[in-house]
């Protein structure tokens, strides 16, 4: 039987959260799930809805469809949480549950968001690279993304990260992270035809500003509720973004091999075993029987 401390079982996420580089007060927590666990001066916790100053700068009109409002990002990600095959398959629960209210309420905390800033919103060097570090009692990892374009400083920095107890192996959870900042990039920055080209399947990266912009603050909550609430009870998930984009994730542990049998544990039969073999018996223990002779 797995227990918490066996390799083999599924480290629980203590909390999941964004990050941004703001250009006014720096590296702060926009949201995080459940509310108020990491604290600090420019963590978001007054209103965990509360959308934070356009970090995109606003170019010509153009012909090419705009962003997503936050209205219909939020349908879009609440839809599919509805008709997530996760849910289908374990049962029915209420897709946006409403936020705990713990934690800075409650005197607990996870850890100082100010005093671990720079790894989570690192320099340019660290952008795109996985990035783990530990802190008194936890251990974080994220993917911190350096997007450059036509924002106020032509760039855009954030990281979506996960928090696990001190001691938890996060091998597993590697892939989840980089697949996660994966499709977050793809809509932040997506691929349009390019009108000017000769070539017909040509086409050019533009910013649609879903991380960046003002009016997808509910829609990325939202995303990060689901993340939190699907690994932990279900280690899977299935987050359909909008027409293009999904997160579809699926956590599979590492098992160790297992440890070297000493002669002395190897078991005796004290009566005919062969002879009470039934045809429902579990395959291996039927073929581990015929071994079991304490040699």
């Amino acid at each position: 039987m797995m227990t918490e401390s066996s390799p083999s079982f599924l480290p629980r996420i203590e909390s999941v959260f964004y990050a941004v580089f703001d250009e006014h007060q720096g590296p702060k927590i926009v949201h995080q799930v459940p509310e108020g666990l990491i604290v600090g001066q420019h963590s978001n916790l007054a209103n965990v809805f509360s959308v934070p100053g356009s970090l995109f700068t606003t170019s010509p009109t153009s012909s090419t469809p705009g962003p997503l409002s936050s209205e219909q990002s939020l349908t879009r990600v609440a839809a599919s949480v509805l008709s997530s095959p996760v849910l289908s398959r374990l049962g029915e629960r209420q897709p946006f549950p409403a936020p705990q209210k713990r934690g800075a309420s409650s005197g607990r905390f996870l850890f100082n968001f100010d005093d671990v800033s720079k790894y989570i919103i690192p320099p340019s060097a660290l952008c795109g690279r996985l990035v783990k570090f530990a802190t008194r009692n936890h251990r974080i990892i994220g993917f911190p993304v350096e997007l450059k374009g036509r924002y106020r400083r032509n760039y855009f920095r954030y990281n979506l990260c996960f928090v696990f107890e001190r001691n938890a192996d996060l091998s597993c959870y590697e892939p989840i992270v980089r697949k996660v900042s994966r499709v977050l990039t793809s809509c932040e920055v997506r691929l349009v035809p390019c009108r000017h080209c000769n070539i017909p399947t040509s086409s050019i990266q533009e910013e649609s500003a879903f991380l960046s912009g003002p009016n997808s603050s509910a829609a990325i909550h939202a995303i990060l509720e689901q993340l939190y609430e699907d690994l932990n009870s279900y280690s899977e998930t299935s987050i359909q973004i909008d027409e293009f984009n999904s997160i579809d994730l699926k956590i599979f542990p590492f098992y160790p091999n297992p440890p070297p049998v000493k002669d002395w544990q190897v078991p005796l039969a004290l009566i005919n075993i062969t002879r009470r073999i039934e045809p429902n018996w579990d395959l291996t223990v039927a073929k581990v029987i015929s071994v079991a002779d304490a040699r």
